[in-house]
């Protein structure tokens, strides 16, 4: 008997819960559709949003070019040669150094061509290595130049300086030391 009122009583919940589930979504159906006929008042048309003719946005795209090659032409203008006996003092910056190479940059010229002169001394002993400057957007950089252990007479502490020199510019870094195992 109690397995038939527990069975029945099951039933009943079972039946509320379903009951319940169908009344929430009928009520929501009819909310929703009621929103959606709401939105169909009259609405202000859009409005159409018209930009320069193409003339005009042509004649501004001219006007820009012409101005950047303006700003090119004055940048070409100011860094031309200085006379032979005034070349720009320049800081060449080392940013690889080690028995495997050294690569660098110099700031303040950007120019193509240069030479990047790194010198390594330890003691009497003393050898170079070369490489020509390259420009790029900022600086003229000084490709990576490899070396070898082979390179070295001797294991220990070297230094090693960087140098530039162009027909425009000339400068040397502060010397770094390497050290060869």
């Amino acid at each position: 008997m109690k397995n038939i009122v527990t069975s029945l009583l099951a039933n009943k919940i079972a039946t509320a819960c379903v009951a319940t589930a169908v009344l929430t979504g009928g009520a929501a159906t009819i909310a929703i559709a009621r929103n959606n006929n709401s939105d169909t008042t009259q609405k202000e048309p859009a409005q159409t949003v018209t930009g320069p003719s193409k003339e005009q946005e042509q004649q501004e795209t001219d006007a820009h070019k012409d101005e950047l090659a303006k700003q090119y032409q004055e940048q070409q203008n100011n860094t031309a040669s200085p006379p032979a006996d005034q070349k720009k003092s320049v800081t060449p910056v080392i940013t690889n150094a080690s028995v495997e190479g050294v690569s660098g940059y110099v700031t303040g010229v950007i120019e193509e061509g240069g030479s990047c002169t790194y010198t390594f001394t330890k003691g009497d002993a003393k050898f170079t290595k070369t490489a020509n400057g390259v420009a790029n957007v900022s600086n003229t950089s000084c490709p990576f130049v490899s070396l070898t252990k082979n390179d070295f007479s001797s294991s220990g502490d070297w230094q090693m300086v960087f140098n530039y020199d162009s027909s425009n510019a000339s400068g040397s870094s502060a010397a770094k030391t390497i050290t060869v195992p």
